[in-house]
């Protein structure tokens, strides 16, 4: 958890201790539903500021999610004591409508809350598979590097080739293309086998399949 978001709940157990002493010092007539239900809304929020955290997925961009996040529960819970507050010196005995203003308001903030969450969620999800593509390349050129220092003229030349084309690939952030990938993957990994093997022929068969993925690969980009 980072600082800013570690003050919000200290200011916020701060605001929140200084509410309940002021609550059950002033010689308020607690009869009143509209009061408890005030009471109970500013605590809610309260617990929804501590909760935020736990609603972050985790990424490269955790802390910027939990900035996010942690604004629009730090802004409720604000508004939430200031109103209710209000609610609670007014003492009203329409308990209905003091509850229907704070529950639109909960829901509204729940909504914009929830909505903040997909979307946090599907950019952790992209990163995540951006990461996978990345390891998958890396992997596919690994193998082909390893397969170039056994070869030696026309064939090394060939996966140099097929190498400097992995490389200058795009990098793709698409599941449709995904199957694509971890065939070159495969490809590369029989390049290595079959140049280890001396099986020449079957590599550079393997070498062609390749480049006609990397091609097909690069086609889905444009």
């Amino acid at each position: 958890m980072r600082k800013t978001q570690i003050h919000w709940l200290i200011i916020g157990f701060v605001l929140l201790c200084v509410f309940n002493f002021l609550f059950f010092w002033l010689d308020l007539d607690r009869d009143y539903i509209s009061i408890w239900v005030s009471y109970a809304f500013i605590h809610l929020a309260y617990i929804q500021l501590i909760a935020v955290p736990f609603l972050v997925p985790k990424s490269k961009s955790t802390h910027i999610f939990l900035e996010g996040i942690a604004a629009i529960s730090a802004a409720y819970f604000l508004t939430e004591i200031v109103l209710g507050s209000v609610f609670i010196l007014l003492a009203l005995e329409a308990w209905k409508l003091v509850f229907l203003i704070q529950l639109i308001i909960l829901l509204v903030n729940a909504f914009i809350l929830y909505i903040n969450i997909v979307v946090n969620k599907r950019t952790a999800n992209t990163e995540q598979y951006k990461k996978q593509v990345q390891k998958t390349i890396k992997t596919a050129m690994n193998y082909l590097q390893q397969a170039k220092q056994i070869t030696v003229d026309d064939d090394r030349a060939l996966i140099i080739s097929t190498y400097d084309s992995l490389k200058a690939s795009p990098l793709l952030v698409d599941e449709n293309i995904r199957g694509i990938e971890k065939n070159i993957l495969t490809g590369c990994k029989s390049i290595l086998d079959t140049a280890q093997g001396n099986q020449f022929d079957e590599m550079r068969k393997q070498i062609a399949l390749v480049n006609q993925m990397i091609q097909l690969r690069k086609n889905c980009s444009t």
